[in-house]
């Protein structure tokens, strides 16, 4: 009795991380299914392989895309995700099995951090309901088999992870914890952008709602702690976040709307749908089960917690989430459309990503059914309920099979409206050029063409002056010479692309996709936390 008591919550985890796999199926399965995003993933995966091979570091500009024209897109969309991608292509894996592994990846690490986050509040059996209502939710059903979305589903699991590290490091502060907190922040920056700008500021609200009433002893402490926490973890993601954010200006991103909000809001019907199994609108809502867990939660801890909340951590874990939950149930309706129109709100372009945040903390919210018996019941039933019930939402549609020469080859820009492209580009590319440099006027012959996404080289034999075009959209950072000499280069054309003039005779001719002044500034603070984390941690170590 002693030894099943000992290794109960394992036996816990395991059937949790059983549920896990069941719940991610589809991805089992040979080929792939049609989602919204999911076949962009496999594309992007393929170009970032195809950039590190280039050894173009960190990898920006993406030459094969865009019909060949180029296209800056790891300059502007999510980075991590297809590191790992490229990780996984390397030890042998295809671009397809390496996206559908990390689709599995992000559900089980989302069962086990939300295990860890929970446990360490409330005990195994909390955890296990908590984590259960995580990784079975709706919306984030939709996420992995509708939208496609890899870098959200993959943030999904960091949001648990990055609580669990917090509360661990106002237990005790260590230069390792706060080092390692750090790096899980600038993971998620660099994993999906749009849910770090979201889940930061709620995680910057808790440490200052812990700091405020539950740590007020050590307040100024832990403060400094956590700024230099949240300093480092975006140092550490500079190389990214800093040009993204400035060179947003050169993009159609800037100057369109990806979508009008006022399409996407939730009504409360949409929202909570008591009958999400069956119904169309499934996609945003949290289902009977959660809304009768968030229910009782309520009741349970009114009678039994509020006497706990000058010394239960736990306590006060629940109060937070249940004042963050309200406020962003109302980002979801069309009466905080004001809102949407102020930052950092106008830099999403749809409403119902607050679900990301929702379905975390009602999931966390409902672990705490298990704090008496009566309630822990009623928990396993509910969550056993949505177990059952959720699983036929996994429904996915259009099984096919396609190679990776398939996706390696994609001509495609691989965002929704071809936001990235640069603002001076009038025509956008329509089918693939004939040859990478063509003569505008004069004669010349172009011989010993050599070019991959960072950089290109060619012999240029003259027979009269002239000028040339580079099928290759500018961006800041191209720079051309001619025998070894920096030459002017010109895009005042309807497609944006590289020209110049050349003299007459036997000229060679290179170019090279550069870090500019301020992505080199950007590197560089990236670098230097870097370096920061690693002396930090041999100091540890030697002390």
């Amino acid at each position: 009795m002693v030894q099943f008591k000992k290794y109960f919550p394992l036996i816990l985890f395991c059937t949790l991380i059983i549920v896990a796999l069941i719940y991610s199926w589809p991805f089992f399965k040979s080929g792939y299914f049609v989602t919204d995003d999911g076949e962009w993933a496999i594309i992007r995966a393929s170009e970032m392989v195809r950039e590190l091979k280039d050894r173009q570091i960190p990898p920006r500009w993406s030459d094969f895309l865009n019909h060949g024209f180029g296209y800056p897109l790891f300059s502007f969309v999510y980075p991590f995700p297809y590191y790992l991608a490229a990780g996984l292509k390397l030890i042998g894996l295809s671009y397809v099995a390496g996206i559908k592994f990390l689709f599995v990846l992000s559900v089980v690490l989302s069962a086990l951090f939300m295990f860890l986050f929970i446990n360490k509040l409330l005990g195994h059996w909390a955890a296990f309901i908590a984590s259960l209502f995580y990784v079975t939710a709706p919306y984030r059903l939709t996420d992995l088999y509708i939208r496609g979305s890899l870098g959200e589903s993959l943030s999904l699991s960091l949001f648990p992870l990055i609580f669990y590290l917090t509360l661990k490091i106002f237990e005790k502060t260590s230069l390792i914890g706060s080092s390692v907190l750090s790096v899980f922040l600038a993971i998620l920056i660099l994993t999906h952008n749009v849910s770090a700008l979201l889940f930061i500021p709620l995680w910057m609200l808790l440490v200052l709602f812990l700091v405020s009433f539950k740590y007020k002893k050590d307040r100024h402490r832990l403060a400094i702690c956590y700024f230099n926490i949240f300093f480092l973890g975006i140092s550490l993601a500079a190389y990214f976040v800093i040009p993204a954010l400035i060179e947003k200006k050169f993009l159609y991103l800037s100057r369109m709307l990806l979508a009008d909000p006022k399409t996407y809001f939730l009504t409360l019907e949409k929202l909570i749908n008591l009958n999400a199994a069956k119904s169309s609108d499934y996609v945003f809502s949290l289902g009977l089960p959660q809304v009768i867990a968030l229910t009782l939660s309520f009741i349970f801890f009114l009678k039994k917690s509020v006497k706990l909340l000058r010394t239960d951590i736990s306590s006060f874990i629940y109060l937070f989430s249940l004042t963050s939950l309200f406020p962003l149930v109302y980002l979801t309706q069309n009466s905080s459309y004001l809102l949407w129109q102020i930052p950092p709100l106008n830099m999403i372009d749809f409403p119902y990503r607050i679900m990301v945040l929702i379905i975390f903390l009602a999931s966390t919210l409902s672990g705490y059914l298990a704090r008496n018996k009566i309630s822990l019941f009623l928990g396993l039933l509910l969550v056993v309920y949505a177990v059952v019930g959720n699983f036929s939402l996994i429904s996915p549609s259009g099984f096919f099979r396609k190679n990776d020469a398939y996706y390696y080859t994609n001509d495609a820009t691989t965002t929704a409206k071809d936001e990235l492209t640069p603002n001076w580009v009038i025509e956008k590319p329509k089918s693939r050029y004939a040859s990478k440099v063509e003569i505008i006027f004069g004669r010349a012959e172009i011989n010993q063409l050599l070019y991959n996404s960072k950089s290109i080289s060619f012999q240029l034999k003259a027979l009269s002056a002239g000028s040339l075009q580079i099928n290759t959209i500018y961006f800041p950072g191209w720079k051309f010479k001619m025998n070894n000499k920096e030459i002017p280069i010109g895009y005042n054309n309807p497609r944006g692309l590289i020209t110049f003039a050349f003299p007459q005779g036997t000229n060679q001719i290179s170019g090279r996709f550069t870090e500019t002044p301020l992505r080199l500034a950007a590197d560089i603070i990236s670098l230097m936390a870097i370096i920061f984390i690693i002396s930090r941690l041999i100091y540890v170590r030697k002390g």
